[in-house]
């Protein structure tokens, strides 16, 4: 049986249309895979709160009529402020459409942006938005100053007992200098600093930056308030302004018979290294007599750092320690010496200049290893001579600045003790590598 021309024809039209069908889908999945390429990224390395951030993209071979974008489904806290299509050309030479998106973000934290809705010629599409982590804003933003607690998460401490804590300053495009506040009830002193100061921030970034490693010390049982620091820095708007550290407390008890008991051994230990174990009591006269020979070693000390020719200075001083009975002390460093360094090394680049100039090759590589070594030196003399230091009259090491606590241990009136922080009446002083303490002001003399 003969199939009908009529039929015939119908059948090669319905072929020929899901012909033109399977095309057609295959090209909208080539084109959906090609133009997923394309991501919409920010324009700026950084996205911060509360400001229009500009998301864009460039696709070739596209006039901005046959691009249309929506921005749907946007999380919480993000805004859509608006979108523009402009014609370009890239460095090919291509003619290209540039598309931007424009969002606010009015919180910070990591944000997962959804697809951007995409018309492309005749095909729905959707295009990548890049995930962003909005920052705090630095134009509205204030410095932040806080300590962060660097033990293991006690809840309770004792009387005396030392917390170490960390000075931290948030959101400062420089930190200048800072300066502890004293309290009755507490004390805080500086251990170490983390950077010398001034510091410049170099970029934004909300994650604090460590200053210093501080000691604070309760006096007293109850709630102890940590006095607070007050951090003079510059603001992202390059306002320079003074801080304080956020208020942090702790709960403290009454220090334990078992730690006493502790410190009175230790005690025994030290003094034994350092001084007389048993208290020589002695009288009026010979206490003012003792101060005056004291008074003499840091006038003789202080001359020692100031002049050249120091040894005459050094043996009176040696003499003096001698009569006291304090033996092999740490010699004073004479700034003289360093002046003379000082000299030597711009003798040295002088000489290293003209031989540049004049192609001595080997007195150019002689004055350039004795520049480095001579600027070596004097880099190590300016940090041990940047140190301060001062003389003890009177050798009790207090453990906190309180005159009824703990001896913590006792050296020879007369011995030179480095000074690592003053409060009103109470100096810490440090000796040799483990010992350290509070002395209170008018027992010491502060070396010049």
């Amino acid at each position: 049986m003969e199939k009908s021309p009529k039929r015939t024809k119908s059948t090669k039209l319905t072929g020929l249309l899901i012909f033109f069908a399977l095309i057609l889908c295959s090209n909208q999945s080539i084109f959906a895979h090609y133009y997923s390429r394309y991501v919409f990224k920010p324009t700026e390395e950084y996205v911060f709160q509360g400001e229009e951030t500009v998301f864009e993209t460039t696709i070739p071979n596209l006039r901005p009529v046959d691009i249309q974008v929506t921005a749907q489904n946007l999380p919480d806290k993000v805004t859509f402020i608006a979108s523009d299509k402009t014609e370009i050309f890239n460095e090919d030479g291509v003619r290209c459409t540039r598309v931007r998106i424009i969002y606010r973000f009015d919180e910070i934290g990591y944000f997962k942006m959804p697809p951007i809705a995409s018309r492309i010629r005749y095909g729905a599409y959707t295009l990548t938005v890049a995930n962003v982590n909005v920052l705090h804003n630095p134009q509205t933003i204030q410095p932040l100053v806080k300590f962060e607690r660097m033990d293991d998460g006690k809840t309770v401490y004792s009387v005396g007992e030392r917390i170490p804590l960390m000075l931290t300053v948030s959101f400062a495009s420089k930190i200048e200098s800072f300066h502890a506040t004293v309290l009755e009830n507490s004390a805080i002193c500086k251990v170490t600093d983390e950077f010398p100061l001034p510091v410049k921030i170099g970029s934004f970034t909300d994650e604090p930056f460590a200053v210093a490693q501080f000691n604070f010390i309760p006096l007293e049982e109850g709630i102890v308030q940590v006095p607070q620091v007050n951090v003079k820095v510059q603001t992202w708007k390059e306002v320079d302004k003074i801080v304080s550290s956020e208020p942090m407390e702790f709960y403290i008890k009454k220090a334990v018979p078992e730690q006493n008991t502790a410190l009175q051994e230790k005690l025994s230990v030290t003094e034994g290294e350092f001084g007389e174990k048993q208290e020589i009591i002695l009288s009026p006269e010979e206490v003012l007599e003792r101060n005056g020979k004291i008074q003499k070693i840091a006038e003789l000390r202080n001359s020692e750092k100031k002049h050249l020719f120091y040894s005459s200075y050094k043996k009176q001083r040696i003499e003096l320690e001698q009569e006291i009975g304090i033996s092999k002390t740490e010699n004073e460093l004479s700034l003289g010496i360093l002046y003379i360094f000082l000299f030597l090394f711009l003798v040295s680049v002088v000489t290293l200049i003209v031989s540049i100039v004049f192609k001595k090759k080997a007195l150019i590589i002689v004055m350039t290893i004795l520049a480095f070594l001579i600027f070596t030196w004097i880099l190590i003399f300016a940090i041990y001579a940047n140190k301060d230091y001062a003389i003890l009259l009177e050798g009790k090491i207090y453990l906190v600045p309180e005159e009824i606590s703990n001896i913590y241990f006792s050296l020879k009136p007369g011995t030179r003790v480095q000074v690592k922080g003053i409060t009103t009446d109470w100096i810490f002083i440090t000796y040799g590598e483990n010992s350290a303490g509070w002395v209170k002001s008018e027992n010491l003399i502060l070396l010049k």
